[in-house]
């Protein structure tokens, strides 16, 4: 199943992933708010400052250091915000 994945762009799955299946979990529009917007901090990371085109983006390139990087590129975001607002 992974390789059949791997070729495929992770953003084309997404439209279906807010549309139908976290509304099959869940009732509430603020769930698929939260999803949405996270995907699209998520989409911003990848073209601002990885500098990577979302239509070449696959889940061959969604690896774990990719994960790595945004949660530890998240981090870092929310400290240097913290900062300033003292």
């Amino acid at each position: 199943m992974m390789k059949k994945l791997d070729k495929k762009l992770f953003f084309s799955m997404t439209k279906d992933f807010l549309d139908i299946y976290i509304p099959q979990d869940s009732d509430s529009e603020k769930t698929v708010k939260t999803y949405r917007d996270g995907l699209t901090v998520f989409r911003r990371y990848i073209l601002e400052e990885k500098n990577l085109s979302i239509n070449e983006f696959t889940f061959e390139k969604y690896t774990f250091d990719f994960v790595l990087e945004y949660r530890n590129w998240l981090l870092d975001k929310q400290h240097r915000v913290k900062k300033h607002g003292k």
